[in-house]
């Protein structure tokens, strides 16, 4: 097949083209590598429509021959691609299984309080303690990853975690990683130094009463607006206005 990589030089992390049953080409991430099996594990993003004109978005699995994949430039027809554009405000919010995803990642691995413990050793005296809130997630996570120039900051196993791509600008998170844009199903006010953890609580709690009296199955992929996420954090001043 042409364009197709060379076992060697498949690797873990690695951004790659796979062509589905159906024939068309997705961007996928390598999970993991067997090279005694010469097969990848890869996870990507298939798009459906809702019925209502907007889109829904399914982070599916698979399990792949390495001789099948080929390298992310080839071809380009059928990439999806984040939009050199900004998305409109409305459509830039996150799953909630996005959410879930971030906060096992950051929050429940002990990882944003050990940043916080480091800055408050630091600054023992400051005004407000850093704690794993909204204001440390920006700190240390949304801000660094939606950079291109500060992305790699965040180690590499934990951007394979979260399903993440370079960015190709300056961007929110939710463009980052919905580059598309959702249909919002529930818009967000909230208090950015409330723990995380209990903001994720809530909204679990809440998307499973909201749909008790539905036949809404997964709840995982109820969506929701919340600045933090949405607001494009290294202009935020411009986006929010006066």
């Amino acid at each position: 097949m042409d364009g197709a990589l060379p076992c060697q030089e498949i690797r873990e992390g690695q951004t790659v083209l796979y062509k589905r049953c159906g024939g068309e080409f997705v961007e996928a991430l390598v999970t993991s590598v067997s090279e005694t099996h010469g097969s990848a594990s890869v996870e990507y993003t298939v798009v459906k429509e809702d019925g209502l004109g907007g889109r829904r978005y399914q982070q599916r699995k698979g399990l792949v021959k390495l001789a099948e994949l080929i390298q992310e430039q080839l071809p380009k027809q059928g990439r999806q691609q984040q939009p050199g554009h900004e998305l409109p405000y409305a459509s830039r919010c996150l799953m909630l299984d996005q959410l879930e995803r971030l906060h096992r990642v950051f929050v429940e691995s002990g990882w944003l309080q050990q940043k916080c413990d480091e800055k408050n050793r630091q600054e023992p005296d400051a005004e407000h303690p850093a704690a794993p809130n909204l204001y440390a997630l920006d700190k240390w996570v949304v801000s660094p990853l939606t950079d291109p120039d500060r992305y790699e900051e965040v180690h590499e196993r934990i951007r394979l975690s979260l399903m993440l791509r370079h960015p190709l600008r300056k961007c929110s998170y939710a463009e980052l990683l919905n580059p598309h844009g959702l249909l919002v199903d529930y818009f967000v006010s909230h208090y950015w130094g409330h723990p995380f953890k209990r903001t994720i609580a809530s909204l679990k709690s809440f998307a499973l009463e909201a749909h008790a009296d539905t036949h809404l199955a997964d709840i995982s992929r109820t969506t929701f607006w919340i600045c933090l996420f949405a607001l494009n954090q290294h202009r935020k001043a411009e986006e929010v206005g006066d």
